[in-house]
C-alpha cells in the first residue's frame, strides 16, 4: 500500500483548562504532515463573501506521539505556518479525526487525517 506523503512539518499542542480558567499546555509535539487550505466564496443575503474555509491536514500515522495519543486529537490545536502568513494565522483546532483503516484486508491504519478549523492563538506564556 502506497503511503501518504508527508512534506510539512506541524506542531500540535494539547491544552486543557486549569483551575483559575488559564489555559496550560499538557503536551506538544513536532510531527510530519500533509497539510492543505484554501478559500472558499459564499453568496449570502445579497452578499459575496470570500472566507477562508476549514483546512485538513495528514499527520504521520507512525510517529510514536500520534500512536501515544491513540489517535485522539480531538481539540487539541495545529499551528503551521506554510505560506508565509503571520503567526497569528497559523492556528487550527482539531475538529475531527478521521482514519484511513483497511478494514476488509489486514485493518490497519494507513493514514490519519485532521480535518481543522481556523482559530485565535491561544496565549502559551511564550517570550516573543
Amino acid at each position: 500500500m502506497k503511503k501518504v506523503k508527508l512534506p510539512d512539518t506541524v506542531r500540535i499542542i494539547n491544552t486543557a483548562v486549569d483551575g483559575y480558567g488559564d489555559t496550560v499546555v499538557l503536551d506538544e509535539a513536532i510531527v510530519k504532515g500533509a497539510f492543505f487550505q484554501g478559500t472558499s466564496q459564499d453568496h449570502r443575503n445579497q452578499t459575496d463573501m470570500l472566507e477562508a474555509y476549514d483546512a485538513h491536514c495528514y499527520v504521520d500515522e507512525t510517529d510514536p506521539w500520534i500512536l501515544e495519543q491513540a489517535f485522539r486529537l480531538e481539540g487539541m490545536y495545529l499551528v503551521l505556518n506554510l505560506y508565509g502568513g503571520t503567526d497569528r494565522e497559523s492556528w487550527y483546532q482539531v475538529a475531527d479525526v478521521q482514519l484511513g483503516v483497511t478494514k476488509l484486508l489486514d485493518n490497519v491504519v494507513n493514514n490519519v487525517e485532521l480535518m481543522l478549523r481556523k482559530v485565535e492563538p491561544i496565549d502559551l506564556g511564550e517570550e516573543s
